[in-house]
């Protein structure tokens, strides 16, 4: 009879595809937002100006302001989409074991980490995977944490790793997730 024995570590690699195809997809909706804007405007101008109807003057300026609201904030989700996926690094992201997580920094032991959780989810932000830790006898250090989208597993298994190399003493808070 064999014995299963359990991966001594779990290696996670960066994964820049996922966070540069979201980048990708935001440029082309910003593409698609300025022309529609674009097309819009030209079609209630033209409209305007074969008809004369002073309506289609508050309908213009309607037509424009939702327009350049849209491409703005389409922008503004592009522009910190491309920063996130420039944030995503290449090689090897961190390491889990039962010895505790590490990364490019250096070895940190699970009992000097208080919380693993998701946090930044919001518009153009990708979540990040953030490891808090204390020192004893020190303050609280700043966390430690890498892009959730640029990793090369799912958040569950992040999760069951974590929970499993510590002992059960710790899990990944994925609340985040879910707003």
């Amino acid at each position: 009879m064999q014995s299963t024995r359990v991966e001594d570590q779990l290696a996670i690699s960066f994964d820049p595809v996922p966070a540069r195809t979201r980048a990708s997809g935001a440029l082309v909706s910003l593409i698609v937002a300025v022309a529609f804007g674009l097309l819009s405007t030209a079609v209630v101008l033209v409209v305007w100006l074969l008809v004369g109807a002073s309506s289609l003057l508050v309908t213009l300026a309607l037509v424009g302001i939702v327009a350049i609201a849209s491409i703005a904030l389409r922008m503004l989700w592009w522009v910190r989409l491309r920063a996130d996926a420039q944030g995503v690094g290449e090689g090897l992201a961190l390491i889990l074991s039962r010895a505790g997580v590490a990364t490019a920094a250096g070895q940190i032991p699970w009992a000097n980490i208080d919380r693993v959780a998701v946090t930044g989810n919001g518009i153009g932000r990708s979540p990040r995977l953030q490891f808090t830790r204390a020192e004893p006898g020190e303050a609280t250090q700043t966390p430690i944490d890498v892009p959730l989208n640029g990793l090369d597993v799912s958040p569950a298994v992040v999760d069951s790793a974590v929970r499993a190399y510590s002992g059960g003493r710790l899990g990944v808070d994925l609340r985040q997730l879910d707003d």
